[in-house]
């Protein structure tokens, strides 16, 4: 899915002069030089972009089917989304799903992990650059990657809902709301990428990696249910996971307590994930 770009094709290679602060700036322009040329990237993009306009179709075609079989009770709480529709509802609407952080954790595991697969990241340790600043420069471009993902579903959601039903037909939307949404949104994504980068740079497998990171979205949540329920915690240990905070705050009304929690969360699981993450990277063998 991905073109393997070998760093030392870069225009900012790396030379052993360059340190510090210059250092860091040439890993990150090298890396953002792959990124460029990463056919993997502009796929998901497209696949972005094509699930939210899919999903969009798949609700407006639903809420038809049950204004057309008002006795379906299976159709019913379709129908119930009718007087909410509208392209800025949507955009909240379809962040809910997590289908976003699905594709995320692909993108970052085959970015990532073709590094190892391929040897560069062998030459580039060779070099005696230092690791921690590899691991985040890795980090850095994930996360632009990521946000980009995430503007390009977010920007077909509302494109394509304000298509079909106009932007705010119930007068449900402000600035400040859309606002919160996506930087709310932004920050728990850039969490989920910081954890990504995490397994993919300690499993150094592209098939590994990529399994890892979807069940970390998928599975996470019933994990966490499990872990509540096995220690009966009075905690709702829930609240304080990524993708449910991602689902809370998936609205143009979130609950204030939700923002500051979810804000939390976001960079609680970012720090953790990227010191731990550089720990174990500069005690690994690259081979």
């Amino acid at each position: 899915m991905s073109s393997i770009v070998n760093p030392l094709d870069a225009p900012s290679v790396i030379n052993q002069e360059t340190r510090s602060s210059n250092s860091m700036i040439s890993l990150i322009k090298s890396e953002f030089y792959k990124l460029g040329k990463t056919k993997a990237f502009y796929l998901l993009m497209a696949i972005c972009a094509a699930l939210a306009i899919a999903i969009a179709f798949a609700l407006k075609s639903g809420a038809a089917m049950a204004a057309a079989n008002p006795g379906n009770a299976d159709l019913q709480d379709m129908a119930k989304f009718q007087d909410s529709f509208g392209g800025a509802w949507f955009v909240g609407y379809s962040l809910g799903n997590g289908l976003q952080a699905v594709i995320i954790a692909i993108f970052v595991s085959i970015f990532i992990a073709v590094e190892f697969n391929y040897g560069p990241m062998k030459n580039i340790i060779s070099r005696g650059f230092n690791r921690t600043q590899e691991y985040l420069a890795k980090l850095i471009t994930s996360v632009v990657a990521s946000m980009c993902l995430l503007a390009v579903y977010m920007l077909a959601g509302l494109l394509t809902g304000t298509a079909l039903w106009g932007f705010d037909p119930h007068g449900v939307a402000s600035v400040g709301s859309l606002l919160t949404l996506f930087l709310t949104q932004t920050l728990l994504i850039i969490s989920y990428t910081s954890i990504f980068v995490f397994v993919a740079m300690s499993l150094r497998n592209n098939g590994a990696s990529i399994g890892a990171n979807i069940s970390i979205v998928l599975m996470g949540t019933f994990v966490v249910q499990a872990v509540s329920l096995l220690f009966h915690t009075k905690i709702n240990l829930m609240n304080y996971w990524i993708s449910e905070c991602i689902t809370q705050l998936a609205t143009l009304n979130p609950v204030s307590a939700d923002v500051t929690r979810g804000i939390i969360v976001a960079v609680g699981y970012t720090l953790l994930a990227t010191v731990l993450g550089s720990i174990l990277f500069n005690k690994q063998d690259i081979k």
